[in-house]
């Protein structure tokens, strides 16, 4: 059944609310540990072959526009609650990782160029070069892809492959993660869309 225009509103927002406080508090938690334990690195050889495109930190950036549309567009309580499970499922077992073996990250940031240094400078504000593996910002990009997959019309499927496959390069592009941090991240997601139900 179709949900009341009230509840169509305040349902995406207690889940975007509180998903939203446990990233915060999650994030500053292990990263407060991290500065204080040895930290892991997990390189692959290909690694290394992995260009620097300091534009594409503006698509690694816009899975924050897209999770919020998320939770707003799914058109059912069920679908919606399904999805705010699985989201909170990756990052707790994020966060878990993140606590019991923390990682940094393998490359050193190069400096940008005006207006991406900003942009970075920004991220940095909040997201440190730790806690890597498995890389969040995939699992929950393929939680997102997923669920707007089922949700917006037929024509604006290409489309939106398009972006979350481009901000999924953008977390190796932007030097942010390496290849075995998205390869985990991804597993994750793959892994909360399959065991956890619609």
């Amino acid at each position: 059944s179709t949900p009341s225009t009230q509840d169509g509103v305040l349902r995406p927002a207690f889940w975007l609310a509180g998903v939203g406080l446990l990233f915060v508090l999650g994030y500053r938690w292990t990263n407060a540990r991290a500065a204080h334990e040895t930290l892991h690195y997990v390189a692959l050889p290909w690694d290394a072959a992995v260009p620097f495109w300091p534009w594409t930190i503006a698509p690694y950036l816009s899975l924050n526009l897209l999770l919020p549309l998320a939770f707003f567009t799914l058109r059912t309580p069920s679908a919606l609650d399904a999805f705010g499970r699985r989201v909170v499922a990756v990052m707790l077992t994020c966060f878990a990782v993140f606590w019991c073996w923390p990682t940094g990250n393998i490359h050193a940031l190069p400096h940008a160029n005006w207006p991406w240094q900003a942009l970075f400078n920004a991220l940095r504000e909040f997201e440190h070069p730790v806690n890597q593996l498995p890389s969040l910002h995939i699992a929950i990009l393929a939680l997102v892809w997923r669920a707007l997959d089922g949700a917006v019309p037929r024509k604006a499927r290409l489309p939106l492959a398009g972006m979350c496959g481009l901000i999924g390069l953008s977390t190796l592009t932007t030097w942010q993660h390496g290849l075995a941090d998205v390869a985990c991240g991804a597993a994750l997601g793959a892994l909360a869309c399959w065991r956890l139900p619609r």
